[in-house]
């Protein structure tokens, strides 16, 4: 039996974004979440990044350029 890290079950969640053809270089895909104080929260995720077509994932505060996290 699998488990999920979300849940601990095999029941879980996720986020899925296309990046192959009807997607074109520079498109971009936004997760947005409620508003945090940055001082006070820890950002943990897992991601999984497979093909010449994935392009770049950035973490970034909203309303801010600073980019608090990349991997391309």
């Amino acid at each position: 039996m699998f488990s999920d890290h979300t849940t601990g079950t095999d029941h879980g969640y996720y986020l899925f974004i296309e990046t192959s053809f009807p997607q074109a270089a520079g498109d971009k895909a936004r997760i947005i979440s409620p508003l945090y104080n940055p001082a006070m929260v820890c950002v943990r995720f897992f991601y999984h990044m497979y093909g010449a077509s994935i392009g770049t994932m950035n973490i970034l505060i909203a309303g801010h350029s600073q980019i608090l996290w990349s991997k391309r």
